[in-house]
């Protein structure tokens, strides 16, 4: 069997009704290019129901590389980091595809049509990779300030991360603003009336590190390409961040009605496949 031209990382925390469905809807429509499916499971062996068992199957049948920490807690917003940057340790394919639990594949082009984005540009020795991240737009939190960062989510080519790489690309913090070295970024913007304990922090949430790397500490110029228009909706569904919220509990309508959606898509789905 030929080498696989992808890495589809998975962070696994909370999302246990969505992860069947991403995994499934990954295997039952992806023709091309060839990949690989990595899941990192962060449930300590304590995953809820059959959610563990079931990777554990899937591993053993070597239709996933299965990751098992024990560094399980209730909130995953430093977790989540930690799997990306223990999930980047094992690939070696040429690209990598940050997902996420709560996304479901619907076309098959949803990898090759990110790869020809980036191989089709006109300089593409400088792409790093494709996602949401579009640069230049900054957001005030009501508790926090913090610029736009490199999503979770997003296509990398390999090689050229591996020239820049850092091991804290994808951890968590926050500081006070104070400390933080780059106040340019929010030149013109109104800080929040009441920020969170009265200080005013700057939050570096997932792969925010390496958005800095590439504004402010990026010799090689390396650039981050949009995501194909429609992406979301025409290639993959997004069930709304019920990953990083359903620890939330039974009683937050949003995750009820997530958790509804991704059932009636399994049940759809393994209705098709008695048939």
């Amino acid at each position: 069997m030929s080498k696989p031209l992808v890495s589809v990382c998975i962070p696994v925390n909370h999302a246990w009704e969505a992860i069947e469905l991403c995994i499934e809807s990954i295997i039952d429509r992806t023709s091309e290019p060839s990949y690989q499916i990595i899941v990192n499971d962060q449930s300590g062996g304590k995953g809820e129901g059959n959610r563990l068992e079931y990777l554990r199957r899937h591993a053993d049948d070597g239709n996933i590389m299965l990751i098992e920490d024990d560094t399980y807690v209730r909130s995953d917003v430093q977790n989540h980091g930690k799997a990306i940057q223990n999930m980047m340790k094992h690939v070696d394919t040429q690209y990598a595809m940050l997902f996420e639990s709560d996304l479901e594949v619907i076309k098959s082009d949803w990898l090759s049509c990110l790869i020809s984005k980036m191989e089709g540009d006109r300089e593409p020795q400088t792409v790093l990779g494709v996602s949401p991240f579009c640069g230049g737009r900054n957001h005030w939190d009501l508790r926090w300030i913090a610029p736009r960062y490199v999503p979770a989510w997003m296509m990398l080519d390999v090689p050229a991360y591996r020239t820049i790489e850092s091991d804290d690309d994808w951890d968590c913090s926050e500081i006070p603003f104070d400390a933080w070295p780059y106040p340019r970024v929010f030149e013109g913007l109104t800080p929040p009336r009441k920020p969170e304990n009265g200080v005013m922090k700057v939050f570096r949430d997932t792969g925010w590190r390496l958005w800095e790397t590439l504004t402010f500490h990026n010799p090689g110029g390396l650039r981050i390409l949009p995501m194909p228009t429609g992406y979301v909706g025409l290639r993959v569904r997004h069930y709304g961040g019920i990953d990083r919220n359903s620890y939330k509990g039974e009683d937050d309508c949003h995750i009820i009605s997530r958790r509804m959606a991704i059932q009636e898509q399994l049940n759809i789905s393994r209705g098709r496949k008695k048939a």
